[in-house]
């Protein structure tokens, strides 16, 4: 394994106690900061935290919402962008990306058996040294979605709209952002986003796909994973499942003046 150069040191080794089968097995971690489960299947990362909009200020949903997008969007590590990482001959050989949920938060690791410590490591170091560009990123990002809010609305976008409030009802979690989630959107409302959605280790629940034996795996989950710090704890309120909140047969029908050359949309879903 080559350090490229993003990675400023290595975290300590922590023991880990390990029950089960080759290719699915439980790794008990024990560490000061950090107890979960990690779950070893097949090639692959996807490390889930138990937190989403249960961790957010429940008045501040909208906001919450294009933090988590940018965070998406822009998440690199040290002083480094995404971009830059992409195109480094090492990390470049590794997708990895975050996305912050409803009901939870994910960062998924894609790589070659060949490149499982160099993605192991990026997430520790995404989770560890997070960097969330400047704050040109950050004005070009409101920018253009203060422009896209200021057009009219398609009449698609009426109705898919007006279709979920049908829907889900006014459930608080289903927020569309206004211009003001936007123009009071700053970086340190969206490393707080962050911090409530990865920064506790006790809300981690890793599941890792490799066809690498266990003995090969468990040295690099001790490292990367078992070691993981601490940053931040916050309470979380009980978690509202967004369903539909209608029974029976609905049909939801709407008219709308026609603006470009006519077209039928069809969509069918299943709930």
């Amino acid at each position: 394994f080559v350090q490229p150069k993003h990675f400023a040191f290595d975290p300590p080794a922590v023991e880990a106690e390990v029950n089960g089968m080759l290719k699915s097995f439980t790794v008990k971690l024990t560490s000061p900061s950090y107890q979960k489960n990690v779950h070893v299947a097949f090639d692959g990362m996807d490390a889930r935290f138990d937190t989403g909009y249960r961790t957010a200020d429940q008045n501040d949903i909208a906001r919450t919402d294009v933090a988590g997008t940018y965070i998406s969007r822009e998440l690199g590590f040290g002083d480094c962008t995404n971009a830059d990482i992409s195109k480094d001959p090492v990390c470049g050989k590794v997708r990895a990306f975050a996305s912050c949920g409803v009901s939870s938060s994910n960062m998924t690791v894609l790589c070659g058996k060949n490149d499982v410590e160099t993605g192991l490591a990026m997430f520790y170091n995404y989770l560890n040294r997070p960097y969330f560009n400047n704050d040109n990123a950050l004005t070009q990002y409101k920018e253009i979605n203060l422009r896209s809010l200021s057009r009219d609305q398609t009449p698609m976008t009426k109705f898919n709209r007006e279709r979920r409030l049908a829907r889900y009802g006014k459930h608080p979690w289903i927020e569309y952002a206004d211009s003001a989630a936007y123009q009071n959107l700053n970086m340190d409302f969206i490393k707080d986003i962050f911090y409530r959605n990865f920064g506790n280790p006790e809300d981690l629940t890793v599941y890792i796909c490799t066809d690498l034996d266990k003995s090969t795996v468990l040295p690099l989950v001790e490292k990367y994973i078992a070691s993981l710090e601490k940053k931040g704890s916050y309470k979380k309120i009980k978690d509202m499942p967004i369903v539909p909140t209608y029974k029976g047969e609905v049909v939801f029908e709407r008219t709308y003046p026609l603006t470009s050359a006519p077209k039928v949309d069809v969509e069918y879903q299943f709930v």
